[in-house]
């Protein structure tokens, strides 16, 4: 139903715009605001040639503002951050390194390079983008806005995500598992913005990772927490689910599954464990 009504919204946007001819705020800011909520309702239900669609109009209407606007940049990685949540890694390494110019941007590139190489194990390489994203995020000035945060809060959890990949690809799962704690941690420190300021739910990695380390009990603490805060989030019902069919919650594991495929119903992917990393 969002991104239905934000379909909706967009059309009658695009439709002012050009009837109007105005310019600055509108265009810049309102009617990306419209095109990023359909990218995060899509990304959600699983949709991602729809995720895929609405992220690259989002992409082009901004790259028109941005120069003018800067606060608007916060919405270019949105195509990178639809290729990590569907981990379609091959075509994120073919994605072209954006203007330096563009810190967010390019930093978001380094980082969702790293994600894309540590799960292909291409670890070696993985770890130099780590470095780079690092050694940018140590010097992106205070003041730079992410959406409604810090710029510097948001690539936070940026880089211990990146650092749990890695972890996870070269086997260390408890290394993996502490980066993903503290990426929560991160993540629960922002500020409230509609959508999130960070592009999936981290609990989601938490507890994919806790379950594949034989800890299901508190994975399906994780997962029934980031339900509490993203009610009906079909990847976390899915993690959930999978957590009670390992304890034979026989019960529990019908109404959670029908839950699931309510959720799930329009998804053009398949889930899995890993998937949730």
């Amino acid at each position: 139903e969002a991104a239905k009504v934000n379909i909706d919204a967009a059309a009658v946007d695009r439709a002012y715009i050009k009837a109007s001819g105005t310019n600055g705020m509108y265009p810049a800011m309102y009617f990306s605001h419209n095109l990023h909520f359909q990218v995060e309702n899509f990304n959600r239900t699983g949709q991602f040639s729809e995720a895929r669609r609405a992220a690259r109009e989002l992409e082009a209407n901004v790259q028109q503002h941005v120069k003018a606007m800067p606060m608007v940049e916060g919405f270019l990685p949105y195509p990178m951050f639809v290729l990590l949540r569907f981990g379609k890694w091959n075509d994120m390494l073919q994605v072209p390194e954006p203007d330096k110019s563009l810190s967010i941007a390019n930093t978001v590139w380094h980082y969702a390079r790293g994600v894309a190489l540590a799960a292909t194990g291409k670890v070696a390489e993985a770890q130099r983008e780590q470095q780079t994203l690092n050694g940018i995020v140590k010097n992106i000035p205070g003041e730079t806005p992410f959406g409604l945060n810090p710029a510097k809060d948001v690539l936070a959890i940026a880089e211990q995500v990146l650092a749990a990949r890695i972890a996870w690809a070269q086997g260390n799962k408890n290394a993996a598992i502490e980066a993903w704690r503290k990426a929560v941690g991160a993540q629960d420190a922002l500020n409230y913005d509609e959508p999130p300021g960070w592009y999936f739910p981290v609990r989601e990695s938490l507890g994919a990772a806790l379950l594949l380390n034989s800890n299901t009990v508190e994975a399906e603490k994780v997962f029934r927490d980031d339900l509490e805060v993203n009610p009906r989030n079909g990847r976390s019902l899915f993690g959930l689910l999978e957590c009670l069919k390992a304890q034979g919650k026989q019960d529990a594991v019908r109404w959670v599954e029908k839950e699931f495929k309510t959720a799930w119903k329009n998804a053009d992917v398949q889930l899995t464990l890993e998937s949730l990393l």
